[in-house]
């Protein structure tokens, strides 16, 4: 059961890569000769890099739509959050036990509905009578009337994918993870599942939602990270993210390479306000004598700090000096007008590792603010070269 605890920490995902070592398939050879070297030689490998020096924070009470095209780590950072999958660099830390639920659940195909929607509970750790008392919200929720008495195997994709999530959704689990299970399913299924998620999160879980669907996003969850090619370009609220990933996904479909190349680099660069830095109270008041919030803007901005970077073998250390404790700050490495990785505002930041970068020439900056949405200065380092 889910704490009432509001707002606090769930799941902490700490400078994370996660690197595959992927075979490559040799052309065939047109001759015995060729066909014994390939059968006596090594498989040519080729190193995937799924995701990139990611960090966010999750919170109680949070649903976090997770955007992205096919590839760009979606399911990996999923199944690292669940404990599937360990990151070759980095820290994932979850505060409570992590449900993942995806289009691949363990269902029996050959047994019906009703008798899985038993054995997933009792596999979750439910009492004979805990399932005897669940059963009718598993049953309302999947919404599948007397298809629960037939086989698995007779049931359409959207029917399943209900089945699963409702079974795991009777768990109330604190946190849980969804991967593509409200991809399939009519109008009145998706409102079923949404309104069990408001539940979940009413009660203080939080709620991880991978989907292809941005208007789903938009409008069942608070807050959205985009993913492209492992990286982690922009952190939000979900609206304005999932409106800017649907924007760039028409750009590509169109074709218009231009104009989606721009608005990746816009959304990489965007302010938008998220939910990783809560800053402590209300909107800074200049009440009773104290500053107001656009004085103390001016006022740190006129501070001098410095960027300093220093490259090693696959890395960028990075680091600022003289920075005022109340800042939150964020760094980027670009690769000419590209930025190659980037970390959330963070308050208290300031150092950072970026890792697993590829050799060639970068340039770090830093970007400081007292606020969500207020970027008060930035300053650049002399550029650095990895080998």
């Amino acid at each position: 059961m889910a704490s009432p605890d509001n707002g606090r920490p769930t799941v902490v995902v700490d400078r994370v890569s996660r690197t595959f070592e992927v075979p490559v398939t040799q052309p065939r050879a047109g001759n015995l000769r060729g066909r014994m070297a390939n059968l006596l030689s090594p498989s040519p490998r080729v190193t995937v890099q799924a995701l990139r020096s990611v960090s966010f924070v999750a919170h109680a009470g949070e649903v976090i739509g997770l955007l992205g095209t096919n590839g760009s780590g979606k399911s990996t950072l999923l199944r690292l959050i669940a404990g599937l999958d360990v990151p070759s660099r980095g820290q994932v830390t979850a505060f409570a036990q992590p449900l993942l639920l995806g289009v691949g659940g363990a269902l029996q195909p050959h047994l019906a509905g009703l008798d899985n929607a038993r054995l997933g509970l009792l596999a979750m750790g439910f009492t004979p009578d805990d399932v005897t008392r669940l059963l009718p919200r598993v049953l309302d929720l999947a919404g599948i009337d007397e298809a629960i008495e037939r086989p698995i195997d007779t049931y359409s994709s959207g029917m399943a994918s209900r089945l699963r999530f409702a079974i795991a959704a009777a768990a109330e689990p604190e946190i849980l993870l969804l991967d593509e299970v409200l991809a399939t399913g009519d109008a009145a299924s998706v409102q079923r599942a949404e309104a069990r998620m408001r539940e979940i999160r009413e009660r203080a879980g939080t709620v991880l939602l991978v989907t292809h669907a941005a208007q789903t996003i938009e409008e069942t969850c608070t807050r959205a990270l985009w993913l492209h090619e492992g990286v982690l370009i922009q952190d939000g609220a979900a609206a304005p993210t999932a409106r800017a990933y649907r924007q760039w996904a028409w750009s590509v479909a169109q074709g218009d390479d231009d104009v989606a190349e721009q608005l990746l680099r816009k959304a990489m660069e965007d302010d938008l306000p998220e939910s990783v830095t809560h800053p402590q109270g209300g909107p800074a008041g200049g009440q009773d004598g104290e500053p107001s919030t656009e004085d103390t803007d001016r006022r740190l901005a006129e501070t001098h700090w410095q960027v300093r970077a220093r490259a090693g073998q696959g890395q960028v250390e990075v680091e600022v000096d003289n920075l005022p404790a109340s800042l939150t700050a964020a760094f980027y490495l670009y690769r000419g007008a590209e930025i190659a990785a980037r970390t959330p505002y963070r308050k208290g930041a300031r150092t950072t590792t970026f890792r697993d970068v590829e050799p060639g020439s970068y340039r770090v900056r830093a970007f400081t603010r007292t606020r969500p949405g207020a970027t008060v200065h930035t300053e650049s380092s002399s550029t650095v070269v990895v080998r």
